[in-house]
């Protein structure tokens, strides 16, 4: 198999051998690849680096599961030089390489992942960036969120009433207030993907938040976990969960 000038972003590098690095790479035509990149620890004079947030363009060869990585070309980093916005940009990273496996081509997926990088880098709303793309995500591999009607009546979604979101039947209804409970009207808002206030980007979040939860099973994604800490340590962040 051979594959030229594939459009790509990096998703996880690391050491792997004396000199060379094993590459997870999130591509439109091919899903997620393993790449091997020889003499990653030594590269050529003038040769670009591989990081995250570029686009890159990517050739590969071989068989199997793992590629060599041929020839390769670097854009330019399409994030701000921000910690916070960075930790948003790897968050996105975590959840590609957790929840979708290699080799499932998702073009539309990809776009949203660019147009998320580039919304993070504009400063366009990094909470509605990352919560449409976790949305887009669950849809593209298969875990949808059902949101038109209850999952065991098969009554339409109602704005004014609340409900709780089972991950195998869908919504059910529920006392207002309850624990993981949703406003009718936040669920409308998402299908329509319109967020008509803070109060609903909250439950959006809370609610796109415990549906992943449910397909990492038991996954931990490392940047969730350093959000929590700047949130103890009372450091000025954007949170992702």
């Amino acid at each position: 198999m051979r594959v030229e000038q594939e459009p790509a972003y990096l998703l996880h590098r690391r050491a792997y051998r004396e000199s060379s690095a094993l590459l997870e790479a999130y591509t439109p035509g091919h899903g997620r690849v393993g790449l091997v990149q020889r003499g990653a620890q030594r590269p050529r004079k003038g040769q670009d680096r591989i990081q995250p947030f570029c686009r890159l363009s990517l050739s590969w060869s071989g068989r199997g599961q793992l590629f060599t990585l041929g020839r390769y070309e670097v854009g330019p980093v399409r994030i701000a030089d921000d910690p916070r916005v960075t930790l948003c940009g790897l968050y996105l990273n975590e959840l590609l390489m957790n929840l979708v496996p290699r080799w499932v081509p998702h073009a539309d997926l990809f776009r949203c992942y660019e147009d998320t990088l580039a919304m993070l880098g504009g400063g366009r709303g990094t909470e509605p960036a990352l919560r449409r793309f976790e949305f887009e995500l669950l849809g593209a591999i298969g875990y949808g969120l059902q949101l038109e009607h209850e999952g065991e009546t098969g009554r339409p979604i109602v704005g004014r009433r609340w409900y709780r979101y089972d991950n195998e039947s869908g919504p059910r209804p529920c006392g207002p207030g309850g624990t993981g409970c949703v406003s009718g009207h936040t669920l409308i808002a998402l299908r329509e993907w319109r967020i008509p206030d803070a109060e609903s980007l909250r439950e959006i979040k809370r609610l796109l938040g415990d549906v992943i939860r449910f397909h990492l099973q038991g996954r931990q994604l490392h940047t969730r976990s350093i959000m929590q800490y700047l949130s103890h340590e009372g450091t000025p962040h954007v949170t992702i969960r």
